[in-house]
């Protein structure tokens, strides 16, 4: 159809509407149900308090514009939302919902996209009992824009896709993030991530340059692979809090000159780091250290076990590395060339 669809509320239910010659928008202050219904184009949100309630999936082969102040997308039981669809959530601030009358999952799918500069995710019932779980999985990929936010309010996170955290933006996580398949990726791009419990990688990569905070005695537990900065780019990525690596975690370092944090990578944790597992450490270019050079590539206040394996590059010229922690607080991992 031609011409402009105003959602005023009521419901939709069922088959194809395609909207790609026309506009859909949501009017304020009336609810409006999507139930099985697949949407060819864009949801236009712009109005205070425009509200979609989503059963059946969500499924919109184009942009789903939530721009207006609060406006609201709500989940009535377990949903998906589908590949093809994005999500621009620029209100400040919009809502994601669940009304959680038994334990239900919010997917996002492989292929579709949310990109947050204001987003609260939360339990629509989080003071019923008995209590329920609001689990928010991320197949997709999860954006917080440059200066933004997305809050996991009361939802348990699983990251099994790409979930970025661009500068000046933060991911607040009320509940434990888990990071569990070996694609997914963390990535830091000058963001924050806010946990007030566990950041949970068993699996993936952690990557970038920025900070994850966690309130003890919650921690960042590394079981898949951390690497500051990115390839081939050096960074310092910060963990204010403890951190532990276990067994199958790896630590990947770069080292390409002798400044840290902009020519080798730096991890730097203001709490306890308990450490098992391997950290690498690989030259980039045509740099070559020589005798005396040393990488401070880990400090902390406080240190417990060691690496079960250093990964450290052959060094020619009768050269070799050594490897150990200060003994003053705050410790440092110092990989030096004698």
């Amino acid at each position: 159809p031609n011409g402009t669809w105003l959602l005023q509320g009521g419901t939709l239910r069922g088959g194809d509407l395609d909207t790609r010659s026309s506009s859909l928008t949501v009017d304020s202050y009336r609810t409006n149900l999507l139930d099985d219904v697949t949407v060819q184009g864009d949801l236009l949100m712009p109005n205070r308090f425009s509200m979609i309630k989503v059963a059946g999936g969500l499924r919109v082969n184009g942009r789903v514009l939530m721009s207006g102040i609060n406006a609201w997308l709500g989940f009535d039981g377990s949903q998906d939302i589908a590949a093809g669809t994005t999500i621009v959530a620029s209100g400040s601030p919009t809502f994601f919902s669940a009304a959680v009358n038994s334990d239900i999952t919010v997917t996002v799918q492989d292929g579709a996209l949310i990109q947050g500069q204001s987003l609260i995710v939360f339990d629509g019932d989080a003071w019923a009992w008995p209590h329920r779980t609001l689990t928010f999985v991320n197949q997709g990929a999860m954006s917080v824009a440059a200066g933004g936010r997305i809050a996991l309010d009361s939802a348990v996170a699983i990251n099994e896709g790409s979930l970025e955290v661009l500068a000046g933006g933060t991911l607040a996580l009320a509940q434990i993030l888990t990071q569990r398949t070996p694609t997914a990726e963390l990535r830091l791009i000058g963001g924050t991530v806010a946990a007030a419990a566990t950041v949970d990688i068993q699996g993936g990569v952690t990557t970038g340059y920025g900070s994850i905070t966690v309130l003890q005695p919650s921690l960042f537990r590394n079981g898949g692979i951390l690497r500051p900065g990115g390839l081939g780019q050096p960074g310092r990525l910060s963990v204010q809090g403890d951190f532990a690596q276990v067994l199958g975690g790896r630590i990947e370092v770069e080292l390409g000159g002798l400044i840290a944090g902009t020519e080798f990578d730096q991890i730097a944790v203001s709490g306890t780091a308990a450490l098992t597992g391997v950290i690498r450490a690989t030259l980039l270019g045509s740099f070559s250290p020589a005798r005396t050079n040393a990488f401070d590539v880990l400090s902390c206040q406080s240190s417990i076990g060691d690496f079960a394996v250093y990964d450290l590059p052959p060094l020619g010229g009768g050269l070799s590395w050594t490897h150990g922690f200060s003994g003053t607080a705050p410790q440092r991992l110092v990989l030096a060339v004698q």
